[in-house]
């Protein structure tokens, strides 16, 4: 794999991944069954690791994900090639924003893309479903780790705390239990 087709798998995510870092999730999953550079296990660690650091969890799973392929410059390489596109849009959309948002087709392709990362959303929490409840196309139904996602649910719905606090708890639980 050269630096150059790392930086265009990584440029085609920042181009089409719009909504935010968990957007790239179902992107990622290219380089585990497409292009076969990871595995799910290190997308799980990826995904895990790019929320607890701090920063952008898309850029911080770009970095991970380039780090883990070639080392220091692949990490480099993947967040600047998914960077790149959020540059140069921002560049172009912000010039013709004012005189754009008074044409109702604008404001219609808008409507659109909000609605596509409405599915983007869906898709990655089907996504970290799979991973947390799958092993090699077989649903491993564990009860600590049903538990400690009904848990959560009902307390992320129930108190409205800092995330930080609930990912520490949750760690901790996590690590008292097993998982």
């Amino acid at each position: 794999m050269t630096f150059l087709v790392l930086f265009y798998r990584f440029f085609y995510i920042g181009l089409f991944a719009v909504g935010g870092g968990f957007a790239i999730i179902p992107f990622l999953e290219t380089l585990v069954d497409g292009a076969h550079w990871v595995s799910r296990d290190d997308l799980s660690n990826i995904i895990a690791l790019a929320e607890m650091t701090p920063g952008a969890v898309g850029v911080n799973m770009a970095t991970y994900t380039g780090f883990a392929l070639a080392g220091i410059a692949g990490g480099l390489v993947a967040t600047l090639g998914l960077i790149t596109p959020s540059l140069i849009i921002v560049g172009v959309i912000s010039r013709l924003w004012q005189h754009a948002k008074e044409f109702p087709l604008a404001v219609s392709v808008f409507n659109a893309v909000k609605a596509a990362v409405v599915g983007l959303l869906g898709s990655v929490f089907i996504t970290l479903f799979l991973l947390i409840f799958q092993e090699q196309d077989v649903f491993i139904f564990d009860i600590r780790k049903i538990i400690l996602f009904a848990l959560t649910l009902g307390i992320v719905s129930y108190f409205k705390i800092n995330a930080i606090i609930y990912i520490i708890l949750l760690g901790i639980i996590g690590a008292i239990i097993g998982l």
